[in-house]
C-alpha cells in the first residue's frame, strides 16, 4: 500500500521482506545483545 503511495516500484516484495527483517534484527539485538555491548541499558 504505501510503496504504491510513494511510487516505488517492487515487482517481487523485496522491500517488505527484507525491511521487515532489518526492522525485527534492529530491535531484537537491543534485548539480545550481551551486556558488555549495551553498557547504557
Amino acid at each position: 500500500m504505501w510503496l504504491e503511495k510513494l511510487g516505488l516500484d517492487d515487482a517481487v516484495g523485496a522491500v517488505s521482506i527484507h525491511g521487515f527483517g532489518d526492522a525485527t534484527g534492529t530491535i531484537l539485538l537491543a534485548f539480545l545483545a550481551p551486556p558488555e555491548f549495551r553498557p547504557g541499558l
